[in-house]
């Protein structure tokens, strides 16, 4: 196996690339053999449905791809490791990826630590359910809102949470109750705080919609120097 670059050529330190690609969900996941190795191609096949097995190996390989145009080395020296979380990871640079039924999302950065969420905004869910796990001040800005309204908001606060517990390298360690998203896109400062109420980690998180896609990338609220490149809507 080469050794990964301890600097991507292709990525700016100011930067965070952003891209959204279309997943497979028809054949076996043996088309994607040339870009995965043994331990990701029996997860694949691990998956009850023929559809959840070529979602992943499509989702996985085309991450592999974007990775092997950044770093310059080949998608098949590229291995994943795993964080005491279960968060992927390689010694660089930096990246988050994230799915739906029908597509998947990369963020790669050379000189941070990120998270992305994405989400299908028309997906069923119980949001007033969900809403009861949230920040005090999330649940109040939930309850005067309805319909269109209250789904758009609360989806934005549900990728930039998951953004964030992504980036943090806990997921749902922290509790979703513990992180403090605004539901108006404009607003990107995401706090973290302890079980206590002290305020720790933040985080700007910007919301992206495209079509009935949620996508969100969590930065180090300290780094505003990075710029998040999304693609276009």
């Amino acid at each position: 196996m080469s050794a990964l670059p301890s600097q991507s050529p292709a990525l700016p330190a100011d930067r965070v690339l952003v891209q959204l690609f279309a997943l497979s969900s028809s054949g076996s996941p043996e088309q994607f053999a040339e870009w995965l190795d043994e331990a990701e191609m029996a997860r694949a096949r691990s998956f009850s449905s023929p559809e959840a097995q070529s979602r992943f190996a499509s989702c996985r390989s085309q991450v592999k791809q974007i990775l092997s145009n950044a770093t310059g080395l080949a998608a098949s020296d590229i291995h994943f490791q795993t964080s005491v979380h279960g968060k992927p990871y390689l010694p660089a640079p930096y990246f988050n990826y994230a799915n739906t039924r029908t597509h998947g999302a990369l963020a790669v950065c050379a000189s941070a630590v990120i998270g992305l969420d994405l989400e299908d905004t028309t997906r069923k869910c119980n949001i007033p359910g969900l809403m009861r796990l949230f920040h005090p001040a999330e649940r109040e800005q939930l309850e005067r809102l309805t319909g269109g309204e209250l789904r758009k908001a609360f989806f934005t606060l549900w990728v930039r949470k998951e953004a964030v517990m992504k980036a943090d390298g806990r997921g749902l360690v922290i509790g979703v109750g513990n992180i403090c998203a605004d539901g108006k896109a404009e607003a990107e400062t995401v706090t973290i705080f302890s079980k206590d109420g002290t305020a720790g980690s933040r985080w700007r998180v910007p919301v992206r919609r495209i079509g009935h896609l949620a996508l969100a990338v969590a930065v180090p609220l300290d780094r505003p120097d990075i710029t998040i490149q999304f693609p276009e809507a």
